[in-house]
């Protein structure tokens, strides 16, 4: 890559360039498939929500139509995760504890694509969504949901990683 094509952005700026700077943020959409990593990024969510005095759209993301349920099964069983709409009712316990408006959303299809969807047809400005962190064969054969929304999404997105914040949730058995 040529000297001239690279980004110095910082070091172009002058100090009329430094300002007083804020973000505006009055939805954030929490992506929940009522797994401990989920749960975990709708509590950061609801915190981040009351930090910004903003509402949450928390949504579930269904397989829709699924022509092979074995296959469904085997999937969650790959990803240790039971795929449920219980996610919602916990998001709409937090807010009403913590004086959060939270409406519950649910979309069927592809996760990231819903995601994004939602996002855009709520006018949201934040995702806030959880990772497992899975590497090597589980993430190639998994995909990553969070990075699919990273990369795609025209709006600030926090990953929460399992267990990387004060409120982790342990699974039970």
């Amino acid at each position: 890559m040529a000297q001239d094509q690279l980004d110095r952005t910082a070091e172009l700026m002058t100090d009329a360039d430094i300002t007083d700077v804020s973000m505006s943020v009055s939805k954030i959409l929490v992506a929940t498939d009522g797994s401990a990593t989920a749960v975990e990024a709708t509590k950061v969510g609801i915190s981040l929500a009351k930090c910004f005095n903003a509402e949450v759209i928390a949504l579930f993301v269904g397989p829709g139509n699924v022509e092979d349920p074995m296959q469904y099964i085997e999937q969650e069983q790959l990803e240790g995760v039971h795929h449920t709409a219980a996610g919602l009712k916990i998001a709409a316990q937090l807010g009403e504890k913590n004086g959060i408006k939270v409406t519950a959303a649910i979309a069927q299809g592809s996760v990231a694509h819903e995601v994004l969807e939602a996002c855009k047809a709520n006018d949201v400005n934040m995702i806030v969504i959880g990772s497992e962190g899975r590497t090597g064969f589980k993430r190639v054969a998994l995909g990553s949901v969070a990075e699919a929304v990273l990369r795609d999404a025209h709006v600030p997105v926090m990953v929460v990683r399992h267990c990387s914040t004060e409120f982790c949730i342990t699974p039970q058995a």
